[in-house]
């Protein structure tokens, strides 16, 4: 099938490159195809279950692209309509809702809640590096007192369900360690923040573990892309995920990363020395003195983890919660979960979207504020002693 799509070498539009549709569409049209095939009246209900999660998989991916916070990406309309994916998608949807006796699903939100926009910390904020401020959060949430999180009527987004998956996932990336017997972990904030202290935790209850984080987003690659004069760094980061796979024949592995650092420089063009030196930089500041380290985020499309490890020489793999439908095959056991569509969830907790951001991006360190906001800050301390709560329970752990 021919599909079209703009150029690798545009990266100023929201509209996909031809490598990213055509994967897409592939993927899209394969999984429409084997969903129709089934005769639904035979399924186990548990089978028939697997097979309505990753339908709705493939339309909440859409949805959040098309979405304002995901650039009302024009991808899900264009492979619509070549695929008829929303129909489709439905029809299936509507048989397997009447074979098992239940309502048919609600339609995805278009698009995330809207939660308030961070307010801007004053010109004298204080900055904090990330080792810092990881080191500010612990001593601030392990004061307050136990009936802090009993008072009636507070809540918080951190729901019963999403704690469990988010410890599960620790437990999944406390796994097998290296040979040396520590498993050398680097989490990706914001949105790896309540991971990164639980697993801080861990270590200090005697778990084989290394924890570091970094704090390379979208929000520092745009201001990186500013002093490198490349804008839409992010955006060509982004794309080249999908012409490395064109080159790479989809499978994961060194080689792939190879492939992308070479698309990207080209991409990127003469300025990739300025981003690759200042991520390296980053890399010996937050990982010296070892090398095997694991980049874990949550996902989905990978775009921090690849270009971290093809700029810092001591990560060696990644790992991730969850990818979109299309990408979870080529990541295969380096992502948790394949129920995609729980992400929404995951990026609304306060304490990861709402109470710090990047501040400064000096050529020494990535510097953070955090939100003079005093309601965000005490829902996010709300939600991170929660989890830490949960995280001893879970774990048997009592902190050093």
């Amino acid at each position: 099938m021919v599909v079209k799509g703009r150029p690798h070498s545009v990266a100023d539009s929201n509209e996909p490159t031809k490598e990213e549709l055509e994967c897409v569409v592939a993927f899209v049209m394969e999984r429409l195809e084997a969903l129709e095939s089934l005769d639904v009246e035979l399924l186990t209900p548990q089978a028939l279950s697997s097979y309505c999660d990753q339908a709705r998989s493939i339309k909440q991916s859409f949805a959040d692209l098309a979405s304002e916070d995901g650039g009302y990406y024009k991808l899900p309309a264009l492979v619509d309509s070549v695929l008829n994916t929303q129909i489709r998608i439905n029809r299936f949807l509507t048989r397997a809702a009447e074979v098992m006796g239940v309502e048919t699903p609600p339609e995805p939100a278009e698009g995330a809640q809207q939660m308030p926009q961070w307010s801007d910390s004053p010109t004298r904020a204080t900055n904090y590096t990330v080792e810092q401020y990881l080191d500010h959060l612990e001593s601030t949430v392990s004061g307050m007192t136990p009936e802090f999180h009993l008072v009636k009527g507070r809540q918080t987004r951190l729901s019963e369900g999403l704690c469990g998956r988010l410890i599960a996932y620790m437990a999944f990336l406390a796994g097998k360690p290296s040979g040396s017997g520590v498993s050398r972990l680097v989490f990706l904030l914001r949105d790896t923040l309540l991971l990164c202290l639980g697993m801080r935790r861990l270590s200090r209850c005697g778990w084989p573990v290394d924890v570091r984080a970094l704090l390379i987003n979208r929000a520092v690659l745009e201001r990186l892309g500013q002093r490198a004069g490349r804008a839409n760094l992010y955006v060509e980061c982004y794309n080249s995920i999908f012409a490395a796979l064109a080159l790479s024949e989809g499978l994961y592995g060194s080689a792939f990363i190879d492939s992308y650092r070479r698309v990207l420089a080209e991409s990127i063009g003469s300025r990739f020395a300025v981003v690759s030196a200042f991520l390296a930089a980053q890399g010996e500041a937050h990982l010296s003195g070892a090398d095997g380290w694991t980049i874990v985020d949550n996902g989905v499309h990978g775009t921090m983890p690849l270009l971290c490890m093809s700029t810092m020489p001591a990560i060696g793999d990644l790992r991730m919660y969850t990818a979109v439908p299309w990408l979870q095959r080529f990541y295969g056991q380096r992502i948790y979960s394949c129920r995609s569509m729980d992400m929404r969830e995951h990026e609304r907790l306060s304490c990861q979207e709402r109470l710090f951001q990047c501040h400064v991006v000096a050529p020494e360190a990535v510097l953070i504020a955090e939100t003079p906001d005093p309601k965000v800050r005490e829902e996010s301390y709300l939600e991170i002693r929660l989890f830490l709560d949960a995280v001893d329970i879970a774990f048997g752990c009592s902190p050093r």
